[in-house]
This record gives C-alpha cells, sequence and structure tokens, in this order.
C-alpha cells in the first residue's frame, strides 16, 4: 500500500529559524485545516485518526516518531497528480510513505 503523508511539521524548523532571524531563508508553508482535509477528501481516500497517524510517522530508523497532519492512501497515478497539485499549490509539504523500511 502507498500513502502520502502531508504535515507541515516543516514549519517548525522554519519557526525555529525565524526565532533566530533567519525567516527569509526558508519558505512558508501551508496549513492542513478542515478546509484541505475536506479538499483532499474530495481527491481520494484520507486519514486523521490517531493510530494510522501515528503508524505513518515512525519507520525502521531511529527517529522518534513525528504523526503527519493527515495521510492519503491514493489509488491511481492520476489521484497522486491531483493531491500533489493541490498540495503544491498550497504549499503543503507531502511525504511518500510505503511500508515504513525507510527504504521508499
Amino acid at each position: 500500500m502507498f500513502a502520502m503523508v502531508l504535515s507541515r511539521g516543516a514549519s517548525m524548523v522554519g519557526s525555529a529559524v525565524a526565532r533566530r532571524g533567519l525567516s527569509s531563508a526558508l519558505p512558508r508553508y501551508g496549513v492542513v485545516d478542515d478546509a484541505f482535509e475536506g479538499l483532499l477528501g474530495s481527491l481520494c481516500e484520507t486519514s486523521v485518526n490517531a493510530g494510522i497517524l501515528a503508524r505513518h510517522g515512525k519507520d525502521e530508523s531511529h527517529h522518534a516518531c513525528v504523526p503527519p497532519e493527515i495521510v492519503a492512501f491514493p489509488a491511481s497515478t492520476a489521484e497522486v497528480s491531483a493531491i500533489l497539485r493541490c498540495c503544491d499549490e498550497r504549499r503543503v509539504a507531502v511525504v511518500p510513505f510505503g511500508v515504513g523500511t525507510s527504504l521508499e
């Protein structure tokens, strides 16, 4: 199964950098809000279930779990394309996720 993990996690790094006066170095990221969730849900199956988010926030590496805001489950290349277009327009970060082995 292939999933796309959508998060604004990179903006946390951006806020730390902004406190150091370097905010122009990083792009501003979009927000995963109810409107975005609804739009994404109209494109493919999605989940905000805590268990699914936790599963997609962890892999086989030593890094701590960082759950995404929402997980999308596209069923076709057309859905992948639509999701990526939507995320690009709103500057929402996307992480492709296969089975969590870190080998994707």
